[in-house]
């Protein structure tokens, strides 16, 4: 029993904290970062085998552990904060320069703890997660809704006990007191190879960055002995309403790809920026799917390099009121 006044934890009363590691593995010292979390699935699960072998009196002689596999997803609303410019560096495997980080290959591995909290002082319950990296990214932009993203993490490790290793609340910087960002921001700005687009024509993007980590497993040790990092790949969906003008129906009907622009700030002019540098559009039915509907391009797409002397993919970038 978690306390004399409940039967369990309260998902409410969790605290979920991260900090980068200096050697990968290795629990971080020194401040970590509180996220505002919405939710999250960071398990450490067990694999187990049964016993094949048989007996005469048709019992199982056994099952024993074979494996352990720590990861998940974080999902947060979108503010502006160094803890989610920290998460961006790490989901692009590169560092902020000039307020702008594009994707490379400079891996970034994190201590994650999350805190069970125990209002009646029997002790709390802390879950580590070592040399953990963030191997996809998803955000979502829709009308009516928060800007929200999700994080997915895979570890190298895992401990768990009653003792924390952020220490103690000095050793903690909480979030920042931003506002979240929404989807009907008047300052919001979206560009189509650098042409506004007219407003309110997008209702929903959606899209997905994933690091294709493997897990690399080896004898004598239920940890992962690495990870491997995979080829950097962006897909997403947009939501369009198709009024016969649409510049992103037009590169789609000529097969050219764009650069699409996406600036996200919150209410008081803080935020982020998004730039696809090269979308390949790869359909944009226009269906007239009921009576008394809109009719909506449904646009998937791919991200790939440009043709700068220096290929990038995608590029983030900061920004103050």
């Amino acid at each position: 029993m978690a306390d004399q006044f409940n039967a369990a934890y309260d998902s409410s009363l969790t605290a979920l904290r991260f900090r980068p590691e200096s050697n990968v593995g290795v629990a971080a010292s020194g401040a970590y970062y509180e996220l505002e979390i919405t939710d999250e699935s960071l398990v450490n699960n067990r694999e187990t085998a049964v016993s094949q072998s048989f007996r005469s009196d048709r019992q199982v002689p056994g099952v024993t552990k074979v494996s352990e596999t720590s990861s998940g997803d974080v999902n947060i609303e979108t503010k502006y904060a160094n803890s989610i410019s920290e998460l961006y560096s790490g989901a692009l495997q590169s560092n902020w320069a000039n307020n702008v980080v594009t994707n490379g290959r400079t891996r970034k591995s994190y201590t994650v703890e999350k805190e069970f909290y125990d209002p009646g002082g029997t002790g709390d319950n802390f879950q580590i997660f070592l040399g953990a990296e963030i191997s996809t990214w998803s955000a979502e932009l829709a009308v009516g809704q928060f800007f929200t993203q999700t994080f997915g993490f895979t570890a190298r490790d895992y401990e768990t006990g009653n003792a924390t290793i952020s220490v103690s609340n000095s050793n903690v910087i909480t979030a920042p007191a931003t506002k979240f960002m929404n989807a009907v921001e008047e300052d919001i700005v979206i560009e189509v190879n650098g042409v506004p687009l007219e407003s309110g024509i997008i209702q929903n993007i959606q899209w997905t960055l994933d690091n294709n980590m493997r897990e690399q497993r080896g004898i004598g040790s239920t940890a992962l002995s690495g990870m491997g990092s995979g080829r950097f790949s962006v897909t997403g969906t947009m939501q369009v309403y198709w009024n016969g003008s649409n510049p992103l129906y037009t590169a789609y009907k000529n097969e050219q790809s764009v650069e699409l622009d996406l600036e996200i700030p919150d209410p008081d002019g803080n935020g982020y920026g998004y730039t696809f540098h090269s979308l390949f559009l790869q359909s944009a039915p226009a269906g007239a799917s009921g009576l008394d509907q809109d009719v909506i391009l449904e646009i998937p797409f791919t991200a790939t390099m440009n043709g700068d002397p220096t290929p990038k993919t995608l590029s983030i970038r900061r920004f103050t009121a």
